[in-house]
């Protein structure tokens, strides 16, 4: 696989994170993957580069442990972690995982089609048409459903984690503490997962379940629905008030309907007990949602037509 060995006079370790050459650095030892272009060169968990894959003849995503040639066990670990999450479900707006391995240093790697195109931030600043923003929302709770029926929790959805193809569909990306709900206790162990504002309070605790991506997935909606990001909070109960009081103000503000404002305001509760079991409840709501949105505009412009149709 390696055209360079570490037995070979000029052999090219990968370098470590904060040596010279590493931020713009792209693996070139790969007999089948031609490099081409790094995509994250500061990211304090992994590597993400553009290869073209001359057997598939096609670009791919190559994932890698940040710091190369210095990889910590809990990067390699963010890794293999991602690998099996992929290999656990399958769905169209999940990441196509091609091949996984070990390279010659010893680093856990696997490949990726490559999705191209935007995240999800950027739909939200432009803010596009609000019927747009719930098919995306749709969409995304199916694959989040997806991986909840695998047995599985994502614990770090929000915009900048969700693509959107050039099919105009979108993908979940980035599984890596990814895990069965329950598991471990990272707060504990002084480590914080997840992202703020979209991790709720259990998260990283023994009392993570579906309910926790729920929490997640409510903002987002929130957001594609405003058009607006949500602030970020300090970690203080007085403040997660505020933020659910910011979401309630930013609803009303929108002139978003009762209904849904009901079912976000819902999924990002503090008591997961009090939000929607998992992904597939919610997307169950959404989806009667957007069926009475339908059908309330049809009676609208049926009204207006027999309007026009009385004056003429």
């Amino acid at each position: 696989m390696s055209r360079y060995h570490d037995t070979e006079p000029g052999c090219r370790r990968p370098p470590g994170s904060g040596s010279k050459g590493y931020a713009s650095y792209v693996p070139d030892y790969f007999d089948r993957l031609q490099p081409l272009e790094r995509l994250t060169p500061y990211s304090k968990m992994s590597c993400v580069f553009r290869m073209y894959d001359r057997t598939l003849e096609e670009k791919v995503i190559l994932k890698m442990p940040a710091g190369l040639g210095m990889a910590q066990p809990d990067q390699c670990e963010w890794i293999e972690r991602e690998i099996v999450a992929l290999q656990s479900f399958r769905h169209a707006y999940a990441p196509h995982l091609i091949e996984r391995g070990i390279d010659d240093y010893g680093l856990p790697y696997f490949t990726l089609r490559e999705i191209d195109g935007p995240t999800l931030d950027r739909f939200i600043s432009d803010r596009h048409g609000r019927g747009r923003a719930l098919e995306l929302a749709v969409e995304l709770c199916e694959v989040v459903a997806a991986l909840h029926e695998a047995g599985l929790i994502h614990r770090d959805i929000k915009p900048e984690n969700v693509m959107l193809e050039r099919d105009g569909h979108i993908r979940l990306i980035d599984f890596g503490i990814a895990r069965p709900p329950g598991e471990g206790d990272d707060t504990a162990a002084g480590r914080e997962i997840g992202t703020r504002p979209y991790a709720p309070p259990e998260q990283g605790t023994d009392r993570e379940q579906p309910a926790t991506d729920v929490y997640a997935l409510g903002l987002v909606l929130c957001e594609l629905v405003a058009g607006v990001r949500v602030p970020v909070p300090r970690e203080r109960p007085e403040q997660r008030f505020l933020l659910r009081s910011w979401v309630r103000g930013r609803l009303c503000r929108g002139l978003i309907s009762p209904l849904l404002s009901r079912i976000i305001l819902r999924c990002v509760d503090d008591d997961p007990g009090l939000r929607f079991a998992d992904a597939r409840d919610l997307e169950r709501a959404l989806r009667r949602y957007v069926g009475v949105r339908r059908f309330r505009h049809a009676w609208t412009a049926l009204a207006v037509i027999a309007v026009v149709m009385g004056l003429l």
